[in-house]
């Protein structure tokens, strides 16, 4: 089956979709956001902007990003030694393995940006921060996308069942061989 560049972009935001049956989950993000960086917010708060500046200098927003990015990483590794304990057969799994790659780079990203020179730079730190939390979101979306089977059903691991796309070439293969 070919695939339009339009459907490949409606997959790739398909976890976002299950906000249209649960908006309560856009509260993750506000949480998220105000807690995490709860030492800047005080800051603006009491109008001690001296330790906004040096919370940015030591790279306080990097370290944010990885702390909401890393349990996702976590959550896919249970999730899965949990599923085939019990033998079940989750049917989004390309969405966590596909998240959870990509977050295992950006974390890498994220700690030698923290390492290096840009440390204490603050724009590097405010877009890394912004794209890191709505990444978390969106990997905690993709979390939720087994709760949401009926609304996503046309995106799941179907192509990769036997019987199914790939899995139909490789049976008619092994039936050809056989005679």
């Amino acid at each position: 089956m070919h695939k339009t560049g339009n459907g490949k972009w409606r997959r790739i935001f398909a976890p976002l979709y299950v906000m249209k049956e649960e908006k309560l989950y856009c509260i993750w993000i506000v949480f998220v956001c105000f807690f995490g960086l709860m030492n800047i917010w005080a800051g603006l708060l009491l109008w001690q902007f001296d330790s906004i500046v040096k919370s940015l200098r030591e790279g306080i927003v990097y370290t944010y990003s990885i702390s909401i990015c890393a349990p996702f990483l976590a959550e896919v590794f249970v999730r899965q030694i949990v599923n085939k304990r019990a033998k079940e057969k989750p049917v989004f799994v390309s969405y966590q393995i596909a998240s959870a790659s990509i977050n295992v780079i950006w974390i890498l990203i994220l700690t030698f940006l923290w390492l290096g020179e840009l440390r204490g730079a603050i724009w590097p730190q405010v877009l890394c921060g912004t794209f890191s939390s709505f990444f978390a979101f969106y990997m905690y979306c993709v979390a939720q996308m087994e709760r949401h089977k009926e609304l996503l059903g046309e995106f799941d691991d179907h192509e990769y069942k036997s019987g199914h796309a790939s899995g139909t070439i490789i049976e008619d293969v092994r039936t050809e061989m056989k005679t």
